[in-house]
């Protein structure tokens, strides 16, 4: 199955026949957005705050001017494109979040020398930010139609973005002397609102202007503007078809986005394809990816109303788990040209048709449908099969203790302790190849019991919980997610009228299956338990040496989570099976039997997820 899905991958990454994905340009570091001028040139935007060009396929040494900008989670060099006449006056903007007053968004105003490049108003115009948030900045630029369009994340601030007086989470719109236009929909600069992190924009040659908004977990959108449109967040993500409750959508003037990725892809720029070398991509709309690497390509439906997605039409190879396409332009010659960032080794593809292609004029006739490539032929030697050290000691260490099990016929102590070490196994594996990670803090009550023999008079007792939790998600239905748990647990004792109390850490890791529903992701979770026992009385007496320290378990349960701020809030409840017995043999006399009883945890815990 997985040698298959490796197979479907290759197969869904490839670029159609006779189209190549080369090298442009190498050496930028962290670049975040990039703009093509009439020239062919190339102005790219460092998240560090440094303007860079590239001219002819080469990186100009040095930067053509440079910023002060805050570098922090989302925050720095955001946003770059050129105006009307650049070509004279050499004039362009960027956004940025500046160092010297990091609660704000400054638009600011430069332009290209035969020298090189000088500021000429930084800042030029002043935008609202949030100062405690990293996240949700958006902050790219578009001139276009004589106006300047700038989207504005919701800074943290959801509910603004259902505001029209406030700024965040808005398409604002300027002219280019920086005053609102009078044909603005709400007399202030909000030409629409209604986004959570509106990543990338452009206006094609019709005039339209596409945005691509990047979703809380998933629900990424691409979207067409209209001036006054209300894009729906946080009243809605993505299509209200998400919502069992579809007459907030029916009942309102929220628009429906012309495409939603039902996953998390976390799109960042967007591209409309009108001519250049490959007429049949004429009318596509192309979208790249941070999260997974992928250029995805749109085209319209037959009634024009909606966008529909091709195969992904191309993935960014290679070993840099981190990097992330941030951009797409069509150039002036026609080629698409990708920004790859999210790394300090920054680079620019070139994706254009193949020089003897070309010169075949194969796949560039008028109406020519682009065909798949050949299907990649995958076998077992191109599969990279080797097994980790780490990965190689652990299976032989459960190896050993079954072998050791089986001898002395305690099997379900040793697959339990295969158990934790397979999970450690996945963890280190979700560390590696998670695309998400979430960091929180979990607490709650508990109930306790033990089961086993002489036990016919405990009775449950309530306790408390408290501790760290985390998640690693595959995708928006697999996850890891390892906690570290205090709970002080009580298991009553009713024949001598005491209670036996006792401290215990547990270190869970849970396979998560996750469903969502929109406003609420209900979960399915699983997965094995090391326990450690800090200490134990009953009544007055302390049993801590009688028991067994060391102990494994078996907990599974229910969950759900509930987007909340920037984060989400979480509830789960859950049982915990023991699989060592309580009483350590080794500390009690020979001549008493000691009774074999097992811990039994019921949890109901609450949660928030960062």
């Amino acid at each position: 199955m997985a040698l298959i899905l490796l197979c479907w991958v290759a197969a869904a990454g490839a670029l159609p026949r006779g189209i190549v994905a080369e090298r442009y340009v190498e050496g930028l570091a962290n670049p975040t957005a990039m703009t093509i001028a009439p020239s062919g040139d190339i102005l790219v935007t460092e998240k560090g705050g440094e303007v860079r060009l590239v001219r002819d396929g080469n990186l100009v040494a040095g930067p053509v001017v440079r910023f002060s900008p805050t570098v922090k989670g989302q925050a720095g060099l955001l946003g770059i494109d050129v105006f009307d006449d650049f070509a004279e006056s050499g004039r362009f903007i960027v956004a940025y979040t500046p160092a010297s007053d990091p609660t704000r968004i400054w638009l600011s105003r430069a332009r290209m020398t035969p020298e090189g490049g000088e500021v000429l108003e930084d800042p030029w115009k002043v935008l609202p930010n949030n100062p405690d948030s990293d996240r949700n900045y958006a902050g790219r630029v578009e001139v276009a139609d004589g106006h300047i369009y700038v989207g504005l994340g919701d800074l943290g601030r959801h509910n603004e973005a259902q505001s029209t007086r406030r700024l965040p989470g808005s398409i604002l719109r300027y002219n280019l002397d920086g005053t609102v236009p009078a044909d603005n929909p709400f007399g202030t600069a909000v030409y629409a609102y209604g986004f959570r992190n509106p990543q990338g924009f452009e206006t094609v040659g019709d005039g339209t202007l596409w945005v691509v908004d990047s979703g809380e977990t998933e629900h990424d959108e691409i979207s067409r503007v209209v001036a006054g449109g209300n894009y729906g967040w946080p009243v809605v993500i993505g299509h209200c078809d998400n919502y069992p409750l579809t007459e907030v959508c029916d009942e309102t003037s929220l628009l429906d986005p012309h495409y939603e990725f039902r996953w998390q892809t976390r799109v960042t720029g967007v591209a409309g394809y009108r001519e250049g070398l490959m007429p049949a991509l004429r009318g596509s709309v192309f979208v790249t990816g941070r999260r997974y690497g992928e250029l995805h390509r749109l085209v319209s439906t037959a009634d024009g109303r909606r966008l529909e997605l091709a195969v992904p039409f191309f993935v960014l190879p290679g070993s840099e788990p981190q990097a992330g396409l941030v951009d797409v332009k069509v150039g002036t010659d026609g080629a698409l040209y990708v920004l790859v960032g999210d790394t300090p080794a920054g680079q620019i593809l070139r994706i254009a048709p193949r020089e003897d292609v070309l010169d075949q004029n194969a796949i560039l006739e008028e109406g020519t449908e682009l065909r798949p490539a050949d299907t990649p032929v995958c076998t077992v030697s191109q599969v990279d099969a080797a097994v980790p050290w780490s990965q190689g000691a652990l299976l032989v260490i459960c190896l050993v203790l079954l072998v050791w099990a089986l001898r002395r016929r305690e099997v379900p102590r040793a697959v339990t302790i295969c158990a934790c070490l397979l999970a450690v196994l996945t963890l280190w594996s979700a560390k590696v190849h998670a695309q998400e990670a979430r960091w929180g803090v979990k607490a709650g009550a508990n109930v306790a019991t033990v089961s086993g023999d002489d036990v016919v008079t405990a009775s449950l007792a309530p306790g408390v919980t408290a501790g760290v939790a985390s998640r690693f998600e595959f995708n928006e239905y697999l996850a890891v997610a390892p906690e570290l748990i205090y709970a002080w647990k009580g298991t009553g004792i009713d024949s001598v009228d005491d209670r036996h109390l006792s401290h215990h850490l547990t270190l869970p890791v849970f396979m998560e299956g996750r469903l969502n529903f929109g406003w609420i992701e209900p979960r399915l979770t699983a997965g094995p338990a090391a326990t450690l026992v800090l200490s134990a009385r009953t009544g007055d007496q302390i049993m801590t040496d009688r028991l067994n320290r060391w102990g494994f378990a078996v907990a599974g349960g229910l969950g759900a989570d509930f987007g909340f701020g920037s984060g989400m809030m979480t509830v789960d409840a859950r049982f915990e099976r023991g699989l060592t017995e309580v009483y350590d043999d080794r500390a009690t006399p020979h001549y008493i039997r000691t009774p074999e009883n097992y811990n039994n945890v019921a949890y109901l815990l609450v949660g928030y997820l960062f």
